[in-house]
């Protein structure tokens, strides 16, 4: 259950720092032209979906049992990757 428990502190941290890297892309939609943050806005809210579903994918692992965990691990990778993908996406055409 070690595994279990050092994979949800990291996941944990792991969100946290996502939810505060949607806030500061926030505050920069704010301050852009009127069109850009219509295109900001659909962008963050695609990674606020993709947050949510690792959220899920979080309190699912938290109330699994020893032995299911590890496939819940995996789909939680999977909605982390996707994650990734589109923060690192949005930061290459946005960031300045």
């Amino acid at each position: 259950m070690q595994d279990k428990n050092k994979y949800m502190e990291k996941f944990k941290i792991k969100l946290a720092q996502w939810s505060t890297e949607i806030d500061r892309l926030e505050a920069k939609a704010r301050k852009a032209k009127a069109d850009a943050r219509n295109r900001y806005e659909n962008e963050i809210l695609k990674l606020r979906e993709y947050h949510t579903e690792a959220e899920q994918r979080y309190n699912d692992i938290q109330k699994s049992t020893k032995e299911g965990w590890y496939k819940l691990k995996q789909d939680a990778e999977v909605a982390s990757n996707k994650f990734k993908e589109l923060i690192d996406d949005y930061r290459k055409r946005n960031d300045s």
